[in-house]
């Protein structure tokens, strides 16, 4: 689970082997890992995906 990755911010993802069991969440705006983003109040707001986030982990296991 990755909320907020900086690497998002220059347009880099994760690939390889961790591709297909990784979940990027960034939110609207969000300058850590949107570039260009303004919002920084929406750094703070992943708490909103918890429970899709939590289903996503739980059909990895």
């Amino acid at each position: 689970m990755l909320f907020g990755n900086p690497i998002r911010a220059i347009g880099r993802s994760v690939t390889g082997t961790y591709q297909s069991r990784t979940k990027d969440y960034c939110a609207l705006g969000d300058p850590i890992c949107q570039f260009g983003g303004t919002n920084i109040l929406a750094h703070l707001s992943y708490g909103n995906q918890a429970d899709d986030a939590a289903g996503f982990v739980a059909g990895k296991v």
